[in-house]
C-alpha cells in the first residue's frame, strides 16, 4: 500500500492510497465491499452509490493476480474452470449496429447534424442531401470517413464531420441470474460486472460454463473477465435441478423484455403477449429467434410470422420500424 503526499493550506497529509495493482494482489476490487451469502460464496456490492445491486463472485477473491488458470484442470468446489480468457475488442473497432444511438456533428451545418438517432434494423438512415444512406458495419471513423467524402462531392468544400455512439445497443443476459433480461451496456463491460446488472449468480447460478452468443453467431465458453460487446446474449448455466429450456427470452422493441416461462403451443404471437406486446416502435415484419440446435450451435431464423411456433430456450428479438 502506497501513501500519497496532499498540501492543503500549508498542511502536508499523508494518505494510504490502494492502487489497481495492489488492489489485484490483494484480490480486492478498491471500489467494493465484500460479504459472504449464506452458501458461503463470496460477492462484491458496490459501496459508491446508495442502492447499488451486489454481485456474486467466485468463492475464492484471494488468489494472486499473477496466477493463471488452468482450463484443462478438473472443476472443485472451490476452484471454478474457466474455459477460455479474457477476450479484447477496442470500442474503436466497434462495428455500429441496429440498435445503437448515433449523432452526427459537421461543423458549422447545423442542418447537416444529427442527434439521438437509432440505428435502425436494415441500417439504412434518410441524411439532409445525401438521401438514404446505410450506417451500419461502420466503425465511428469509417462512418466519419465516408460522410466527409459525399459532403465533399458537390455539397460543402472542407466538411469537418464528428460522429459519436451516445447509447450502445442493450445485452442480454439469461439463466441463473436473479434478474435475467436486457440491461444498458456500458464501455469496459465484463461478463463479472454484466452479472452484477442482472443481480448476481441466483441460488441456482454457476460460474462454470457461461456462454456468450455473439451476433456473429460465434458462440464461446467464457471467464468472468471476458470482454462484453454491445448486443452480446449471455447464458449463465444453473444447477442441474433446473431445466432452462423450460424458459424462452424476449428482447428489443416489446414493452416488457425479459425471461418468461415456455408453454406447449406457444406461437410467436403468444410469446409477444407474454413480454406486453409490440413496443410502439415494433416491426411486425423484424422478428427473429435465436434458437439452439442438437449440436450445441445456435442458428438464426429470422422474418417470421406471428404463428410460428417457438421452441424452449428461445431468444425472441422484435426490431424496430423505420417510420
Amino acid at each position: 500500500m502506497g501513501k500519497r503526499l496532499v498540501l492543503l493550506s500549508g498542511l502536508t497529509l499523508s494518505i494510504p492510497v490502494v492502487t489497481n495493482l495492489q488492489a489485484d494482489n490483494l484480490g480486492i476490487l478498491p471500489d467494493l465491499e465484500y460479504r459472504i451469502d449464506k452458501q458461503g460464496r463470496s460477492f462484491a456490492a458496490a459501496n459508491q452509490t446508495p442502492g447499488s445491486r451486489a454481485r456474486t463472485l467466485p468463492s475464492n477473491p484471494s488468489r494472486p493476480a499473477n496466477e493463471k488458470s488452468n482450463p484443462t484442470a478438473p472443476a472443485s468446489s472451490t476452484t471454478p474452470v474457466l474455459a477460455a480468457s479474457s477476450t479484447r475488442q477496442p470500442l474503436g473497432e466497434y462495428m455500429i449496429s441496429p440498435g445503437d444511438i448515433i449523432s452526427v456533428r459537421v461543423f458549422g451545418e447545423p442542418d447537416l447534424s444529427l442527434s439521438g438517432i437509432r440505428v435502425p434494423t436494415d441500417g439504412h438512415i434518410s441524411y439532409p442531401l445525401l438521401g438514404q444512406i446505410r450506417i451500419n458495419n461502420h466503425t465511428v471513423r469509417s462512418l466519419e470517413q465516408q460522410l466527409t467524402a459525399l459532403l465533399r462531392n458537390g455539397f460543402l468544400q472542407k466538411p469537418k464531420v464528428s460522429v459519436s455512439i451516445v447509447e450502445y445497443r442493450p445485452i442480454f443476459v439469461k439463466g441463473g441470474v436473479n434478474s435475467p433480461g436486457a440491461h444498458d451496456y456500458a464501455e469496459g463491460l465484463t461478463v463479472e460486472k454484466a452479472l452484477a446488472l442482472a443481480g448476481g449468480f441466483s441460488n441456482k447460478g454457476k460460474v462454470e460454463g457461461i456462454i456468450v452468443l455473439r451476433d456473429s453467431g460465434t458462440s464461446e465458453v467464457v471467464g468472468l473477465d471476458y470482454s462484453i460487446l454491445p448486443g452480446d446474449v449471455i447464458t449463465v448455466p444453473e444447477v442441474a435441478v433446473v431445466n432452462t429450456k423450460e424458459y424462452i427470452y424476449l428482447h428489443g422493441e416489446v414493452n416488457s423484455p425479459g425471461s418468461y416461462e415456455y408453454r406447449k403451443g406457444l406461437t410467436v404471437e403468444k410469446a409477444l403477449a407474454l413480454a406486453g406486446g409490440f413496443s410502439d416502435r415494433a416491426s411486425k415484419r423484424k422478428i427473429q429467434i435465436s434458437r439452439e440446435n442438437e449440436a450445441g450451435d445456435w442458428v438464426r431464423l429470422k422474418k417470421l410470422e406471428l404463428n410460428f411456433m417457438v421452441e424452449p430456450g428461445d431468444v425472441i428479438t422484435v426490431g424496430a420500424s423505420l417510420f
